[in-house]
């Protein structure tokens, strides 16, 4: 069942992604004090929600999503520098690529991509993963 955005309050909004985050991100994030901690889940939301950027949601109203938006819909390197160069940006990117990254290309190789393909996508994973790395205070 999809949620209900237009009744969904800022609260519940807030509740379930910090659910989420502490899920996700655990220790890393617990620690954080209160203002850091907004700073950071106002990141995470920026990215969960910036396909409703246009929408009047409660919970999106406070949120800038030029650097997603930017990234994804206008695509540069001074776009991708500027989310990779912020703390909280920089962190998610440094986890997902932990994450997900060597599951993504065992996808790509069971795909048939080749090993040049495969290696080249690694060695750029590593660049983009250590720029951001830099930026991660948290």
């Amino acid at each position: 069942m999809k949620p209900n955005y237009r009744r969904m309050t800022t609260d519940t909004m807030n509740v379930s992604l910090m659910k989420f985050s502490l899920a996700e991100f655990g220790q890393k994030i617990d620690t954080l004090d209160h203002d850091k901690i907004q700073n950071f889940m106002d990141s995470v939301n920026t990215i969960v929600h910036s396909h409703r950027f246009k929408r009047k949601d409660p919970f999106t109203e406070s949120l800038d999503f030029n650097v997603i938006r930017d990234l994804l819909y206008s695509y540069s390197i001074e776009a991708r520098d500027r989310l990779l160069n912020d703390e909280h940006f920089g962190f998610l990117f440094t986890n997902f690529v932990t994450k997900e990254g060597e599951m993504m290309l065992e996808s790509k190789k069971r795909e048939g991509y080749s090993d040049k393909y495969i290696k080249a996508l690694r060695e750029e994973m590593d660049i983009l993963y250590k720029q951001a790395d830099k930026a991660v205070v948290l």
